[in-house]
């Protein structure tokens, strides 16, 4: 609704009492009724069957309450439930969450083995290696061998390899293993497992002749297939 502009008459002065300005007083009632009318339709719209629109308002906050306090609390997640906790992406969330338990349920510890073994340096390498050791663990049809090296004060060759037997199982994966570990002074050393092996062998990772500190220690995690 634009603004009314009224006409301010005063006898015996200017505007004139005419058929234009009377027009334009009884323009402007019309567009006051009709924007009273409009808004008294639309408040009875609002209030619908209540006696104030204050009253229809406080019947919908009840409404709303009853609803939320009579909403199913569910014991577990349904999907498409009527509790917004438990419908839609919370529902997944937790059913993977249940998925989870549910596997731990079904855990075999027959698949599961644990332990301890001595790794025999070669003959060709006995003298170089103070002694090597390892911790495995095999899940299924899989064994991650954590493997401890030390070295005597001496020099590898380049191109030399130093062999170690007695892996805990053989590797049978279909191709060779390979792997890198790392010495407590930083040195990057090229291991590998060859397949239906129980051998780990190791020469540097660079190709490039070194020399050990008496007591060196290289440390390696290799992982393969033993069934």
């Amino acid at each position: 609704m634009n603004k009314y502009n009224k006409i301010v008459f005063v006898n015996g002065s200017a505007p004139p009492l005419n058929a234009d300005n009377l027009n334009h007083m009884d323009e402007g009632i019309e567009r006051a009724t009709d924007g009273a009318i409009a808004l008294e339709t639309e408040i009875a719209t609002a209030r619908g069957d209540s006696n104030s629109l204050g009253a229809r308002l406080d019947k919908t906050d009840k409404s709303i309450a009853r609803k939320l306090n009579s909403m199913p609390f569910d014991s577990e997640p349904k999907n498409n439930s009527p509790c917004y906790l438990t419908s839609g992406a919370v529902y997944n969330v937790l059913l993977a969450k249940a998925d989870k338990a549910a596997l731990a349920t079904k855990y075999d510890s027959s698949n599961i083995e644990s332990g301890t073994s001595t790794l025999t340096p070669y003959s060709t390498v006995a003298d170089k290696i103070k002694s090597a050791n390892c911790t495995y663990k095999t899940i299924g049809d899989i064994v991650i061998v954590s493997a401890t090296v030390k070295m005597n004060a001496v020099s590898l060759a380049g191109n030399s390899m130093c062999p170690l037997i007695d892996l805990p199982y053989k590797c049978i994966s279909e191709d060779n293993v390979f792997c890198v570990g790392i010495s407590n002074l930083g040195k990057l050393f090229k291991f590998a497992i060859p397949k239906n092996n129980t051998w780990l062998q190791f020469s540097t990772q660079d190709k490039t002749a070194y020399t050990f500190a008496d007591g060196e220690q290289i440390n390696v995690i290799c992982l393969y297939k033993i069934k």
